[in-house]
Parts: C-alpha cells; structure tokens; sequence
C-alpha cells in the first residue's frame, strides 16, 4: 500500500507522529471485506454508494482511528458568543478595511421579538454617523 507507505515514511517524520494517523496494515479475508461491505453501505450518504466499492480482492486493509468522534465545539465556541457582525468586522479591522471597530451597532438588537422600534431606529442611526 503506497499510501500507507507514504503516510508512515514521509508524513509523519515531515509533520510529527502526533498529527498523522498512518494506521496499521492488518490482514483480512475477502469474507471479513463482503461482511463491512454490507454494513457501510447503509451508513453512506447516497451519493457515495455507488461511488467506491469495497475491494473485496485486498489481502490487506488500514486499519485507523475513527477521527469523527472528535467534538469541534470548542473550535467553535466564539460563535456562540460574539455576533457574525462583529467577528466579520474584526476581520476586516486585521485587513485594514476599516479603521475602527464599531461599538455602538448589535446586530442581536435587531433579532429581539419584543421590537423597540425606537431603540433601533437610535441605533442605525448611530452606525451611519
């Protein structure tokens, strides 16, 4: 298996063996591939059946860790408390775009379900001055 080989002999020693998951070649039988065959299948998304078939002719399969248990949610959690508006208006402040961050605007002022039109209308205005 080249990539494999690739993985374990270039990669690893380029990024470090903590980063690259090169797995581990493991020996199966052509029973043991027809058996996960049937079992994925179901678990594919359905534009992905028909796209790649078990090999069942593979004397050898990788064996890896299964990275989707990883939880991303702290990766994200400034999402959960700065607005989109202020995180792309900080972008932009990085990037010279503009030359102040905004403090007067909320864009949560404007997704509240009791509206007070006159509180926005205060604080619209106060973004164009």
């Amino acid at each position: 298996m080249i990539s494999h080989f690739f993985a374990l002999h270039v990669m690893c020693p380029l990024l470090g063996y903590t980063h690259i998951d090169a797995g581990r070649q493991v020996r199966v039988s052509k029973e043991f591939l027809e058996e996960v065959e049937k079992r994925i299948i179901g678990l594919r998304p359905v534009w992905r059946v028909d796209a790649a078939k078990v090999n069942t002719f593979c004397d050898y399969a990788l064996l890896m860790s299964d990275h989707s248990l990883f939880s991303h949610a702290e990766a994200n959690a400034i999402k959960k408390k700065v607005s989109r508006f202020k995180m792309h208006q900080a972008l932009k402040f990085h990037q010279g775009e503009v030359l102040i961050l905004s403090t007067c605007y909320r864009s949560l002022d404007l997704n509240q379900t009791a509206i007070d039109f006159e509180r926005i209308f205060v604080k619209l205005k106060s973004s164009f001055a």
